[in-house]
This record gives C-alpha cells, sequence and structure tokens, in this order.
C-alpha cells in the first residue's frame, strides 16, 4: 500500500527534508492531510518519524500494517522499553517460535497468562522452570493437593523457611512444628494427610528448597494457577512448557507492558495468527521499532489510520 502525508504546523520543515518529502510525494495513494493538532505540540520525535522514509517503508510493509493494526500490540509497544526489546536477537526468537503460538491458544495456558503472579513469575528464568514442570504441575493439580494448597493458612506455614525445613525433613516433633501447631488452623493443616504427602513427595520437596518458588507459594493467584489440572495437562506437551521457557522469553515476562499485553485476547491472537512473528521477520518493522520517535508517533490517530488503509 501506497500512502502520503502532508504535515503542517511545528515543526516547521526546513532545509534538509526536502529529499524525504519529496520521495514520500511520489507516492499518491489518497491519504487525508496531517494536521499539527494530529501530533501533540513539542512532540518532535513522533513527528519527524512520520516524516521519514523509516516511517515510509514502514506503512508500505504488509506484515508490519497487521500486527499494527492490533491496537493491543499498539499500545504494548508504547510502554516501558517494550519496542527496543523486540530488537534483541533471542526475543526475536523466542516470539516467532510456532510453539508459542500454539500455546497462547490453549485455554488453559490463556488463564493462567491472564494473571499478574504467573506471567512475573515467568520473568524469573528458574521459577519459570519449576513452574512449567510438567510432573509438578500434575502433582500439585491433585484434587486433595490442591484443596490443602488453597487452605488459608497455607500460605502462613510456606512463608516460614524454618517451618518448611521441618515439614520437608519429617520433623513432626520439632520445636518449629510445635510453636506453628499451637495455632488451631494451621494445626489442622499440619495434620491432614494431603499436607503430609505434599511435603513428602520428592518432586515439591525439591522444588521448594528453592527461596524464589518457596515464596511464589504463598501468592494464591499463583497457587489458583498451578493446581489447575487444565495447566497440568497443556504442560504435558513439552513443546507449551519449552516455550515459554525459552531464551528471550524471561526477558519479556520481564517487562510489565508485554506481561500487561499478554493478558489481553487481541494481543495473544496477534501471536498465535502469526501477525507478529511476521512482523518481526520484517526489516522495515524492525527498523521502525528502533527508530527515535516511534513509540510517540504509535499513540497518534494518525498513526492508527496510515495502518489501517
Amino acid at each position: 500500500m501506497l500512502v502520503t502525508f502532508a504535515i503542517t504546523g511545528y515543526p516547521p520543515i526546513g532545509k534538509g527534508t526536502e529529499g524525504t518529502i519529496g520521495q514520500a510525494n511520489r507516492y499518491q495513494a489518497p491519504q487525508p492531510q496531517m494536521a499539527a493538532s494530529d501530533v501533540k505540540l513539542g512532540d518532535t520525535a513522533a513527528q519527524q518519524f512520520m516524516q521519514s522514509d523509516v516511517f515510509d517503508r514502514l506503512i508500505k510493509d504488509a506484515a508490519a500494517r497487521k500486527a499494527l493494526g492490533n491496537v493491543a500490540v499498539r499500545e504494548a509497544l508504547t510502554g516501558n522499553g517494550l519496542a527496543q526489546l523486540l530488537t534483541d536477537n533471542a526475543v526475536q526468537k523466542a516470539l516467532g517460535a510456532q510453539a508459542l503460538a500454539a500455546a497462547v491458544k490453549d485455554a488453559a495456558v490463556q488463564n493462567a497468562l491472564s494473571i499478574e503472579a504467573y506471567t512475573s513469575a515467568l520473568g524469573n528464568s528458574a521459577l519459570a522452570a519449576r513452574i512449567t514442570d510438567a510432573a509438578l504441575l500434575v502433582r500439585l493439580s491433585d484434587p486433595a493437593t490442591a484443596k490443602v494448597m488453597h487452605d488459608a493458612s497455607f500460605g502462613r506455614v510456606i512463608a516460614d523457611p524454618a517451618l518448611v525445613a521441618a515439614l520437608r525433613d519429617k520433623a513432626m516433633t520439632s520445636d518449629v512444628i510445635s510453636r506453628a501447631a499451637k495455632d488451631p488452623a494451621v494445626a489442622s493443616l499440619l495434620a491432614n494427610q494431603a499436607m503430609v504427602n505434599l511435603f513428602s513427595d520428592p518432586l515439591f520437596a525439591q522444588a521448594i528448597q528453592d527461596q524464589a518458588f518457596a515464596n511464589a507459594m504463598s501468592d494464591r493467584a499463583l497457587v489458583g494457577a498451578l493446581t489447575t489440572q487444565g495447566l497440568a495437562a497443556a504442560m504435558q506437551q513439552k513443546a507449551i512448557g519449552a516455550a515459554l521457557t525459552a531464551d528471550g522469553m524471561a526477558q519479556l515476562f520481564a517487562n510489565a507492558s508485554f506481561r500487561s499485553a499478554m493478558a489481553q485476547d487481541s494481543f495473544r491472537q496477534a501471536i498465535s495468527s502469526g501477525a507478529l512473528q511476521s512482523a518481526l521477520l520484517s526489516q522495515a518493522f524492525v527498523s521502525a521499532i528502533r527508530a527515535d520517535g516511534f513509540s510517540q508517533a504509535l499513540s497518534t490517530p494518525r498513526f492508527a489510520a496510515a495502518i489501517a488503509n
């Protein structure tokens, strides 16, 4: 698609820009004129970007237009350095994996990705490996185990390293457990056979030695995600866990804008359909997200109109 823009207002177009504007004017697709009000006064970076050859190539690239036509994609790219992060080769490879496209189509994975505690945990590589471990999730999703993990006292138990160590070591007569058992609710939980079995399970006992995992288990929203049988079933497909923990994915999930975007159906659709991956293979798109003014331009109405045409 060929588009031309005439930009008026501040700042004035001076010498040195005629070549760029002249080049753009060779393309004569019908397009409304851009008024100064389309770009905030003083936001010269966005205005200059939209006068550039980089922008000209971007709006002529079908893959880039398809990805940026998704409002959730545009919103994600305006925040917290995500656009620059997408220029990293490992990140591009991770996002481009077909297994990731398949993963975000799974209903249980979609539900997990909508939970901030789960996506935040994926931002820690070591913790991500734990919470995508199929065998461990099968154990946690056992109905009796899930019930004790949802008990209000479970978070208090798991947040006490000394108590966790005593339970893991089966030191049921220790002073630590005796003191904890003075609380009737905790005593009831500790006497539950499912709780005893959980801490006797080698997989859980090993995982709980990781302090990051132990701390995460006190988050009830995360526990809610990890104890679903649907997520355990999804992780039986090794490709799904591998896609969520691939090199570059921890960087992405550590980014708040990416986590927020992944919680939205429309953003996941851009991944599952291959639109975002195709855009990342486009030199026009990669050049654009590296350019000054790209993020600022994304939020302008005229940019959205140009992409849509």
